[in-house]
């Protein structure tokens, strides 16, 4: 028995948080620190930082940043982005993540997951799967932040991760990211049957409602939110915000997975 978690993200690049959509055109929304005072002040229950400029400018890890963050945030935070090895992921636990996300270096060296599961526990360990869809409505994977196709379907790489022992998995819809047009609810549905872990999605969420359908999914344990979180009203004003005290009463009882 869990609660269905609605979780805001902070994506990184170059120590700023950004947004963009489908992955591509990211603009600057804010410092994260201030970005992380207002979801303080929101009582947010907990928050996924990404730095997704590690891979693109070939940099790595800003610990004094990510510790600066864990030390302010009032929520546990978990982390993804250029993860390479049990050192990174100890420094990164050291300094107070409570959650390490593994998405490229999972695939390039699914070993890892299993070893860092062994290691620190599979429950503070998460996988991450970007996915697209090609001109046939097919679900491929992605890794380096949705530019390289793995050639893989989504449920065949599903399949093969299920041979490694993880505590979550992380779905980020590359097609619907940040456009607001809705969570395609196909693809929890195709998971769910597939993996007896915690399954979070990403991509597209546009309004509670959305987030009430989402609810309705047997086996989703919650919906990670950017642009819904960044953004405000028709012009699209960058307001951090989070969910209105009335909204996190309908999602605040417990669901069975």
């Amino acid at each position: 028995m869990i609660n269905f978690r609605v979780i805001p993200s902070m994506l990184l690049i170059d120590d700023s948080v950004v947004k963009g959509k489908n992955f591509k055109n990211h603009t600057y929304v804010g410092d994260p620190i201030n970005i992380l005072k207002i979801y303080n002040k929101k009582e947010v229950d907990e928050l996924l930082i990404s730095d997704i400029g590690i891979n693109k400018n070939n940099k790595s890890i800003n610990f004094d940043l990510i510790e600066t963050i864990v030390d302010e945030a009032f929520m546990p935070i978990a982390y993804g982005g250029g993860i390479n090895n049990l050192d990174d992921i100890n420094q990164l636990f050291n300094i107070g993540i409570e959650k390490v996300v593994l998405t490229t270096i999972a695939f390039y060296d699914p070993d890892l997951v299993q070893k860092a599961s062994n290691r620190f526990g599979a429950q503070s360990i998460a996988v991450g799967i970007d996915v697209k869809k090609d001109f046939l409505g097919r679900q491929h994977a992605y890794v380096k932040n949705g530019s390289i196709n793995t050639k893989m379907s989504l449920l065949e790489y599903i399949d093969k991760l299920s041979q490694y022992s993880f505590g979550e998995l992380i779905v980020n819809n590359i097609n619907r990211e940040g456009t607001f047009s809705g969570i395609d609810l196909k693809i929890p549905d195709s998971i769910v049957k597939k993996l007896n872990i915690p399954l979070l999605i990403s991509g597209g969420t546009k309004d509670f409602n959305d987030i009430e359908q989402m609810m309705k999914i047997k086996g989703l344990s919650g919906v990670i939110g950017g642009a819904i979180f960044t953004y405000y009203g028709k012009h699209r004003a960058v307001l951090p915000t989070y969910l209105s005290g009335e909204n996190l009463e309908k999602i605040n009882k417990v669901w069975e997975i």
